[in-house]
């Protein structure tokens, strides 16, 4: 059998390499774009492990919202006793201000994260300053280290001072790394280090302040770290404070990054897929090719199952080959992506082609080829060797006939997605949506598209000659239209729906409430300080609005009983109940404020205090009207029973509470107060945060338009990384394209050549062709520009609770543009179709 399979392998290798490089680039793109993310995702997994010590800078970490209390430190003296080493730190955020640098060009306020250290941080890692220097000897009472953007935004340099609450202190250096700096998402404001006496001094640090305490936990060598922290975490599990090891906190560091990596690679097995159907429609046509040749050697003697194993090794062989250039080239693509995240990475990334992912690529790129190309191939053992002699008069497939190759198609890539989400992600709620969601999109598009040419083929025939001769050419036989439009349609959809979430989020945010609503929120505001508040503004020719107290506390108490963290088993709950809450207490509702249960309003039926809950909250903890809660307020329990449910409106630009009391229990309650103008000039604005700073230290402002620029510019990078990976598809798409175009050049070529004999010219060929690109484009942008209308409603309106705002523009500009692009690449493709001469094709015949 060896010696008719191996030759006749070579010789259709040799001879149709030209089509087997297509063949090949449909699955060099789907296995790069899945190798890429892979080798990332290991890299990311592999230096977390390596650095693990280091990304927490201690072996154990208590954190809380509150200095750690007299169970914590019967914990930690016990732990000191037994050798280990306890440092404490602070974080919080504040203003600071500058008077003005060496430079004469620095003179105002902003907004900071400011972390306070003692000694002995960091047990692990290092702290990198811009001048090489030891941390330490920088850091003093009165030195602190900044990120360089601060210094950039305030016009300072080294040297220079700065104002932080009660202390002016002076920037030793530029901070360039700590050891445990956490993935942030939403940073408020640049870093600022110092040691945690000197945040103790600056008199921000209040009972009522927002502060976020950690102490870390250096244990002796001997020391067992899991061990001791399975007994902390035993022992303080009814505490409000989290602990946290190198195993319990790499998930959290690198939760965000897993989740985005989790997506990618399911992208990239949505490009593998499309990659698939690629395949799938070359070795149909490239079969249909050769039915004379495959007719005429089982005349000669070959067998079905001898043919059968030499277009089967074939594909074998390309898809191994093609494997490993996708290989290759995700290794190569997958550097981009530590460039896209840029700062969200937690640690520098040493890129390198995990062996893993280099089997999984050859794994799944081999499979994918070998499962899509056997429902064309098994089409082999039909060929009837008389066809050799009546090809022309062969009768049309049946309807059912016509619909069975797609339908088989369709039913592989089910299976065969259903297999590798398994695989990639395991058998998980993320990995199930996913299935369903990408089985339901294909089936749409693929839906959309059929129904789409239907209604075309059943059109009156236009006048125009090449209108029609395009439109005619997109039912050519074999043609792969509505493959295709599903592969470019998906891209389309991706790239389209991306733009079109984050547009709507972030319009959400800087558009959605009316002009009059504030832009500028000032926190922290003491009862003692309400009145010099109220003379900064009215100095500045702004009316004081009602200032609204805010009182901090936990929830300690659910349903009339006592509240025990270690009894609620969800973790997402238990995460929740952990917060500590801001409350606020009012008689009426705000705008954006609804009620869905009960009333809201003081029942004289009801004795004690009574509160009003959010809907979330309820909805979360399955608390109803009439429950009652129990909040700790400074050591303080106040039981109160919920009267109503309210749904908030988040984006209204106001102080929303998730719990508001009402009148007559928080008055005399430890309260800070908050409040909001609006000014609309920028430096209006700079200039009463820096009065009001200046008079009063530790009030912190809050700018909403700076809010905008950190989201819109989180946005940006999440759509650019999101977009990155969109690009397979599109790129899949485009050699799915090119391979229509090669694989049907055996029919394009006798109509271009019966047309030109005819009389038709170059001019007017060329014009045939762009039409039907032209009409594959516009069909396919519009299929994917639907599609992306609808996700993008579903993503905005059912997950983000958001308003959907439909935009023409974005639509007819991505459908015109999916036009132009497939128009463009299938002209030239379909260059050497126009110079074929008529004679060469007449003497085939």
């Amino acid at each position: 059998m060896s010696r008719f399979v191996l030759p006749m392998l070579w010789r259709e290798a040799r001879g149709s390499w030209r089509r087997l490089l297509l063949f090949l680039l449909c699955i060099t793109a789907g296995v790069g774009g899945l190798v890429s993310v892979n080798a990332f995702s290991e890299n990311l997994r592999r230096t977390i492990r390596l650095e693990a010590r280091s990304l927490m800078a201690a072996d154990i970490v208590l954190r809380g919202t509150r200095p750690p209390g007299a169970e914590e430190k019967a914990a930690l003296a016990e732990l000191s006793a037994q050798g280990a080493q306890v440092v404490a730190s602070v974080q919080f955020v504040t203003m600071v201000r500058t008077g003005g640098g060496r430079t004469g060009g620095g003179e105002g306020v902003q907004l900071v994260s400011v972390r306070g250290v003692g000694d002995g941080y960091p047990f692990y890692g290092t702290v990198e300053t811009a001048s090489g220097r030891p941390f330490r000897e920088l850091l003093t009472e009165e030195g602190v280290l900044v990120d360089e953007a601060l210094l950039l935004k305030l016009g300072v340099e080294v040297g220079d001072s700065l104002e932080i609450g009660q202390r002016t202190l002076r920037i030793a250096d530029v901070l360039v790394k700590e050891p445990d700096s956490p993935v942030q998402v939403f940073r408020l404001g640049p870093r600022v280090m110092m040691t945690e006496a000197a945040a103790h001094s600056t008199g921000l640090i209040t009972p009522m302040s927002r502060i976020r305490y950690s102490t870390m936990i250096g244990l002796p060598p001997q020391a067992d770290a899991a061990a001791v922290a399975e007994n902390l975490v035993e022992r303080l599990k009814d505490s409000y404070v989290r602990v946290d090891t190198v195993e319990r906190a790499q998930p959290q560091v690198t939760r965000f990054l897993e989740r985005l990596t989790d997506f990618l690679s399911l992208v990239g097995l949505a490009a593998l897929l499309l990659g698939g159907i690629g395949v799938a429609g070359a070795i149909r046509v490239f079969i249909a090719q050769k039915l004379d040749t495959l007719a005429t050697l089982k005349c000669l003697g070959a067998t079905s199952t001898r043919l059968l194993a030499v277009y089967l090794l074939l594909a074998v062989l390309m898809g191994a080959l093609g494997s490993l250039l996708g290989i290759a080239f995700g290794f190569a693509s997958q550097m981009a992506l530590p460039a896209l995240l840029g700062d969200l990475l937690p640690v520098q990334l040493e890129l390198t082609l995990p062996w893993r992912s280099v089997g999984e690529g050859l794994l799944f790129g081999t499979v994918t080829t070998v499962w899509f190309s056997l429902p064309p191939l098994l089409s082999l053992r039909t060929i009837p060797p008389a066809r050799v002699f009546r090809r022309e008069v062969e009768p049309p497939s049946s309807p059912h006939t016509r619909w069975l190759a797609p339908l088989r198609v369709g039913v592989s890539m089910l299976l065969l997605a259903a297999l590798l989400v398994v695989w990639q992600a395991g058998f998980t709620h993320v990995a199930g949506w996913f299935l369903l969601g990408l089985v339901g999109t294909v089936a749409a598009l693929y839906l959309g598209a059929m129904g789409l040419l239907l209604a075309l083929k059943h059109l009156p025939k236009p006048g125009n000659f090449s209108l029609k001769q395009g439109l005619m050419g997109l039912y050519r036989p074999g043609n792969q239209s509505a493959a295709i439009t599903v592969s470019l349609g998906l891209g389309v959809l991706l790239l389209l729906a991306v733009f079109l979430v984050q547009r709507d989020l972030v319009r959400q945010i800087t558009v959605n409430a009316p002009e009059n609503q504030p832009n500028l929120f000032f926190i922290d505001i003491q009862p003692q300080q309400v009145q010099a508040f109220t003379e900064v503004l009215s100095e500045a020719g702004l009316e004081t609005p009602e200032p609204i107290p805010i009182v901090r506390g936990r929830i300690v108490g659910m349903k009339g009983e006592p509240l025990k963290l270690s009894s609620v088993e969800d973790d997402h709950q238990r995460r929740h109940l952990r917060f500590e809450y801001t409350f606020t207490y009012r008689g009426h509702l705000e705008d954006g404020e609804r009620v869905l249960e009960g009333s809201f309003g003081k029942d004289p039926n009801i004795s004690g205090a009574q509160v009003s809950v959010s809907d979330w909250f309820a909805k979360q903890s399955d608390i109803k009207v009439g429950d009652r809660l129990t909040v700790d307020i400074q050591g303080v329990r106040i039981p109160a029973t919920v009267t109503s449910i309210r749904a908030i409106e988040w984006t209204n630009r106001r102080a929303n509470f998730s719990f508001v009391f009402l009148p007559g229990v928080l008055e005399e309650a430890p309260r800070m107060y908050a409040t909001a103008v609006r000014v609309n000039d920028l430096a209006e604005r700079t200039a009463l945060q820096k009065a009001v700073v200046t008079r009063l230290p530790n009030v912190t402002a809050l700018d909403v338009q700076m809010v905008y620029n950190i989201v819109q510019s989180f946005m940006d990078r999440l759509s650019l990384v999101v977009r990155f990976m969109a690009g397979f598809c599109i790129a899949v798409g485009v050699v799915i394209l090119l391979g229509a175009v090669a694989t049907t050049k055996f029919q394009r070529i006798r109509e271009v050549v019966l047309l030109k004999t005819l009389g038709a010219t170059r001019g007017m060929v060329a014009r045939v062709l762009a039409m039907e690109y032209l009409l594959l484009g516009l069909l396919a942008g519009a299929v994917g520009a639907v599609a992306a209308g609808v996700f993008s409603w579903g993503l905005v309106t059912q997950v983000f609770d958001g308003q959907w705002d439909i935009r023409p523009m974005s639509y007819l500009i991505a459908w015109l543009a999916t036009a132009v692009v497939i128009t463009s690449t299938g002209l030239v493709s379909s260059l050497d179709i126009l110079v074929k001469k008529p004679l060469e094709v007449l003497r085939e015949e």
